[in-house]
């Protein structure tokens, strides 16, 4: 898995949860299919054959769980990250529009 390199701007950030988005479906389907397969594979094994591969689809259904959680709370940090660009942008307009007042025109 490879995430594109992007500019640290709006823009970029942006591009990067639409990755993660991808990416998060991608991981439920990988999820899903496996799931798909439980069944089938649990019907040729004897007891402890089935009690061990449940016990490793249980490990494999945590280890999904758990990039699924870190994939939302990278697309949620990001979000963040842009909601607080474009507060300083907008910040920094209100700034300089008020400097702006308080500078005497000349002209």
């Amino acid at each position: 898995m490879k995430v594109s390199a992007v500019g640290v701007n709006e823009d970029g950030l942006k591009r990067l949860i639409l990755e993660l988005d991808e990416y998060q479906e991608k991981i439920q389907a990988v999820y899903r299919s496996l799931e798909d397969c439980q069944m089938e594979a649990l019907k040729g094994l004897n007891d402890d054959a089935a009690s061990a591969f449940l016990k490793k689809y249980r490990e494999v259904g945590h280890c999904f769980e758990i990039l699924k959680s870190n994939l939302q709370t990278y697309k949620d940090d990001f979000q963040t990250v842009i909601r607080r660009y474009q507060q300083t942008s907008h910040d920094s307009v209100d700034l300089f529009e008020e400097a702006k007042r308080k500078i005497p025109d000349n002209g």
